[in-house]
């Protein structure tokens, strides 16, 4: 670089002399992978007037801030012009040894430049990557003179696995033996009734689980076949074979907790029974009759009991429990002492409607998050992590917290939607500290249903209130029972 006249222009400074420089070299280099580039000056301290000024080199570091775009900002390619035209020398040179030809789909050769990232953690690096390579290459400056702050809590959320990633590859794994899982059980054959529908709610298959759910295979060389249980049974002469925990978690319902598991929705029929407990001994057949056919068709290692099966695939436990739509309905039948039925609300039809409709309702509208905000899933697992070094994780229920940063992507005004789970992260916490928790109610409003009319409730609202709407039909889907917590911290 020739500057010269610059720092002639400039008295010596050298960062006013480079920055025009710089900020071309980093526009061009980020290219669409930013939104937005700013840049912060390092604040000059005052020195008595009988003193020599600060010298420039000593006035600290130049800092950057980058607007990402969702869309590019991981992306690991870099593709340039073909290698026949002008601009090729040109890409070649700006790029340096990083760029190379290849061959796309299409058929073109064109020069390229791949960066390396084998998980989507690596991918969110990539601006970091192309920012020190060309400081490196066009300036002179080397990696150690520069600090690249926008995945530094990622770190909470990394599994202990080389290539160390932050999970969201285990979770995708999850999804897809669950998908595989769920076609299965639609097309199984010999039920006397069909399956309508098969819904999940683990956090893993909304991508909000902290930790989500490893794959255990057995080491066979560990076992002894038991023909009269038609089990493995481990040798007494090894060691303690691996525990496998099923696909299910634990929701807070007042005061008492609940299996979270995959819905098998069955097919209503005129044959089912109207009496709440010959429905559960119905249930409970479907239970062991799902677990035979699943072994007979699809080769599953199936555990059934009275009211859920817990299923062997993939390495992982997903644990089913069969649903009919109209139960909940059955259970809020009540006689009064005169002798008339009357509907009303109980605690177990209330427990019933949010296990097998509510939170699958949930976790489906979050997972379509997840597909068009990638930095979401995340987003939640560090604002998760964070509640629990709070030692707040009993206030605040893993639903409610989705929730909460569900509302920083569906209503990111004044800002953009966050690009980078570290910035997801510091808007929840913003959140926090800034929202009027006492008089307002948090509103997510999921599916853009809810009226100006349906917030009469907010009066009655707890100090931390957070609603999600269902649908037009059934209203508000209040967190009093199960999403809300009270928030008790001073901040």
């Amino acid at each position: 670089m020739q500057l010269l006249n610059e720092l002639l222009d400039h008295g010596g400074n050298y960062i006013a002399a480079t920055l025009p420089f710089l900020l071309r070299l980093l526009e061009r280099g980020l290219a669409r992978r930013i939104l937005l580039l700013t840049h912060s000056l390092p604040q000059v301290p005052p020195w008595p007037i009988d003193a020599d000024p600060p010298k420039h080199k000593d006035s600290g570091s130049l800092s950057f801030g980058l607007l990402l775009s969702p869309d590019f900002a991981t992306s690991v390619l870099e593709k340039g012009p073909e290698a026949d035209r002008p601009e090729a020398v040109e890409f070649r040179t700006f790029w340096g040894q990083r760029s190379e030809l290849r061959r796309f789909q299409d058929g073109s050769i064109c020069e390229a430049v791949l960066w390396n990232a084998a998980n989507q953690s690596e991918k969110r690096f990539v601006p970091a990557q192309v920012i020190r390579h060309l400081l490196q290459l066009h300036m002179d400056i080397p990696e150690s003179a520069i600090c690249y702050t926008g995945t530094l809590l990622e770190s909470v959320i990394k599994l202990g696995r080389e290539p160390a990633g932050t999970g969201e590859e285990a979770m995708m794994d999850v999804v897809r033996s669950y998908d595989d899982l769920s076609r299965k059980l639609w097309n199984l054959e010999g039920l006397p009734l069909t399956v309508t529908a098969v819904q999940g709610t683990h956090p893993a298959l909304r991508y909000t689980d902290v930790f989500p759910p490893v794959p255990m295979k057995p080491d066979y060389a560990y076992y002894a076949w038991n023909k009269d249980r038609e089990s493995l049974v481990p040798l007494a002469a090894k060691p303690c074979p691996a525990y496998i925990s099923p696909m299910r978690g634990m929701f807070g319902f007042w005061g008492q907790y609940c299996l979270r598991a995959v819905i098998c929705h069955m097919e209503g029929s005129g044959q089912w029974p109207q009496d709440k407990e010959a429905i559960r001994r119905i249930k409970a057949a479907f239970q062991l009759q799902l677990a035979e056919l699943l072994h007979q068709q699809h080769q599953l290692l199936c555990r059934p009991g009275p009211t859920y099966t817990d299923v062997y695939k993939d390495g992982y436990v997903f644990r089913l429990q069969v649903a009919y739509h109209r139960e909940p309905q059955i259970l809020k039948e009540v006689v009064t002492p005169e002798g008339m039925l009357k509907y009303q609300d109980t605690e177990e039809s209330l427990r019933l409607e949010l296990e097998t409709l509510h939170l699958p309702f949930l976790t489906s509208s979050l997972h379509g998050l997840q597909q068009q905000q990638p930095a979401f899933g995340s987003t939640c697992r560090l604002a998760k992590r964070w509640v629990s070094a709070q030692l707040l994780s009993d206030s605040l229920s893993e639903e409610c917290m989705d929730l909460l940063v569900a509302s920083l992507f569906l209503c990111p005004a004044p800002y953009a939607a966050p690009s980078s789970p570290q910035v997801g992260f510091l808007r929840f916490l913003h959140l926090l500290t800034s929202f009027d928790w006492k008089n307002t109610p948090l509103i997510v409003n999921l599916n853009a249903e809810l009226k100006d009319n349906q917030n009469h409730w907010a009066r009655w609202a707890p100090s931390l209130f957070c609603s999600v709407v269902l649908s037009s039909a059934s209203a508000i889907w209040s967190c009093a029972a199960s999403l809300c917590g009270e928030f008790y911290h001073d901040y």
